[in-house]
Formats: structure tokens, sequence, C-alpha cells
């Protein structure tokens, strides 16, 4: 586990869909942000799948905080479920 995981109970890696609700933005144009490397990222399959989105660039941004209130619901939810 990674400092951002340990200290703000969040993901260490976000998605795209995830850091386009934490930055109030389009999803493509995160897409496009992760191809010319403003964020920090990584690709799965090579650099042909998904984009994993280090979440440590975005724990200042204004809506951080309810982004991991509802993360955090979420994981909670699919816990209780799976019982």
């Amino acid at each position: 586990m990674d400092y951002v995981h340990k200290q703000f109970k969040g993901p260490e890696y976000l998605t795209v869909l995830e850091v386009s609700k934490t930055l109030n933005i389009h999803p493509r144009t995160v897409c496009m942000f992760c191809k010319e490397g403003t964020f920090d990222t990584h690709q799965h399959l090579g650099g042909k799948g998904k984009w994993r989105i280090d979440t440590a660039q975005f724990i200042d941004t204004p809506y951080w905080v309810s982004f991991v209130e509802k993360w955090g619901k979420n994981v909670s939810n699919r816990l209780k479920s799976q019982i």
C-alpha cells in the first residue's frame, strides 16, 4: 500500500472515469491528458489497455474529499454484498 492509500483511505490508482469525476472534466479529456503525459499514468496490455492513473497527483483538487467519501461507501457496499 502506498502513502496516499494509507493516509486518505482512497484507491492507489484511479480509472479514467474516476479522474473525470474528481476533476469535473470529460473522460475523453482525461484520456487526452494521459496520452500527452500530463498525468502520471500506467497503461495495461503494453500500451493498449485501460489507464491506471496515480492517485497522489489529485489529493489537492477541490473534488477529492467528496470522491474519497463516495469511493469508500461503494467499497463498503460491495464488501457487505459479498457476505
